[in-house]
């Protein structure tokens, strides 16, 4: 089996990040994401959700008119998308900014 180059796998990766989405439905909701929100590869916010601040979804996670408290890891699928508490902080650790 033949290894993808490094060019490959960058590439790979940025697709995989361009495929998070935050859609709105047709009654006009948008999702409200906070500061320092993170949407990993394939991740969905849709609907009335509201993503507090410091919370990395994982890839792959659907939050649907979900309510999700700041500092929190969201993972899953309905009916079990689930979050829990983290101590990482996504602003300073992902975004490599400092308040």
């Amino acid at each position: 089996m033949q290894r993808a180059s490094n060019t490959q796998q960058k590439k790979r990766s940025a697709l995989s990040l361009m495929a998070c989405v935050a859609k709105k439905p047709l009654h006009g909701v948008y999702p409200v994401l906070g500061e320092g929100v993170v949407l990993f590869g394939g991740s969905r916010v849709i609907g009335a959700s509201k993503i507090n601040d410091n919370c990395p979804v994982a890839p792959g996670a659907t939050v649907i008119d979900t309510d999700v408290p700041a500092d929190s890891v969201i993972y899953g699928i309905p009916p079990e998308t689930a979050w829990q508490p983290t101590r990482h902080n996504v602003i300073r650790d992902v975004f490599l900014f400092e308040k």
